[in-house]
């Protein structure tokens, strides 16, 4: 079993002054990418759209983070560093994060992902993916990676209140401050084991 970090970049700064009032509900981790490398995270989750400019912008649902320290970009560096050092594969999913996107949006969204794989040439990237599409049925890119064999213990794909499935949804650090440890001393029979807050353990 590896370690997979779910909204890996959610630990970046809201945009906007009420992302910064509701990050406690789309905050998914909150330590930077060499820390979650030290901590054993080996598979990443980036979720992006693109501005009017055609940038693109780290996200989670309707909340967008800064990044004036380029930090998506130094991160995949470093991811690709370690990749290329340890000789091992790192994996990185890549979500266009949303249901309904418009062909500008998917447009951008190719030609970040036709990017990617040629600027960080150690990591595989998958996914491709709207938020409409999570298998990959139809996604908006094909990256031409298999998708990999995930169980995602987290506080998106869990119900702790099972009378009110999405109350948990509000606070994702509550699920991995109850669970992670447990999850990950539990172990899986997948490849891989995707949590919130990968430094709670």
């Amino acid at each position: 079993m590896r370690l997979a970090s779910h909204n890996t970049f959610t630990y970046l700064t809201p945009r906007k002054w009420w992302g910064r009032l509701l990050a406690i509900t789309a905050r998914c981790q909150r330590v930077n990418i060499n820390r979650q490398l030290d901590l054993g995270a080996q598979m990443f989750d980036l979720r992006v759209r693109f501005d009017k400019g055609g940038r693109p912008v780290v996200c989670h649902g309707l909340i967008e983070y800064n990044d004036p320290d380029y930090n998506v970009g130094f991160g995949l560096l470093a991811i690709n560093s370690a990749a290329r050092q340890e000789g091992i594969t790192y994996y990185c999913r890549v979500v266009l994060e949303a249901k309904h996107p418009d062909e500008f949006q998917k447009e951008r969204f190719r030609k970040y992902c036709e990017f990617l794989p040629s600027t960080f040439p150690y990591i595989r990237f998958f996914g491709g993916n709207d938020r409409s599409d999570w298998g990959c049925k139809n996604p908006v890119y094909d990256f031409g990676t298999p998708l990999p064999d995930i169980d995602e213990k987290h506080a998106s794909t869990t119900a702790l209140f099972p009378r009110f499935p999405r109350l948990d949804d509000l606070c994702p650090i509550l699920y991995a401050r109850l669970f992670n440890h447990r999850d990950i001393e539990q172990g899986t029979t997948h490849d891989w084991l995707m949590i919130d807050f990968v430094d709670i353990q």
